[in-house]
């Protein structure tokens, strides 16, 4: 069986430089926020979230020790 050979590709040739995105009014900025749900609506995306394990996390430290010592 033959080897293929060994194939390089930089992630520099892919590379994206930033681009600044366009200055809006503050004011256009601030309506668009409340039309969306305002901070509110962020902060709701975050308390959704599951931990992906299915572990509440609330053992704590305890969790990993295996009781007191004699």
């Amino acid at each position: 069986m033959l080897a293929r050979p060994l194939q390089y590709r930089s992630l520099i040739s892919t590379y994206e430089p930033y681009n600044d995105q366009a200055v809006r009014p503050w004011r256009e900025a601030n309506d668009r926020v409340q039309r969306i749900g305002g901070w509110r609506s962020y902060a709701k995306d975050v308390s959704d979230k599951t931990p992906a394990s299915g572990d509440s996390g609330t053992d704590g430290h305890n969790a990993t020790h295996g009781g007191v010592k004699p």
